[in-house]
C-alpha cells in the first residue's frame, strides 16, 4: 500500500464537501418550504395583503424586542 502524503489542515476531502453541500441543500429547502408555506397562509388564509406577509417573513426580527 503507498503511503499518501499528509493533508493540510485547511482542506477537506471531496466526500466531505459533498456532504456539507448537501446537508447545506436540505437545511436551505426545509427553511424555503417553511417560509413558502407561511407566506401562502398569510395571504390566502388569514387575508393579509400580500406586501405585508413578504414584508414579515423578510424581516422577522427589525422591531424593537430585537436582541442586537
Amino acid at each position: 500500500m503507498a503511503k499518501q502524503a499528509p493533508r493540510s489542515a485547511g482542506t477537506l476531502s471531496g466526500g466531505r464537501v459533498v456532504s456539507y453541500a448537501l446537508g447545506d441543500v436540505a437545511n436551505n429547502l426545509t427553511f424555503m418550504m417553511t417560509s413558502m408555506f407561511l407566506l401562502v397562509y398569510m395571504t390566502d388564509i388569514a387575508g393579509i395583503p400580500a406586501a405585508i406577509a413578504g414584508t414579515s417573513t423578510v424581516s422577522p426580527r427589525s422591531g424593537p424586542a430585537s436582541p442586537t
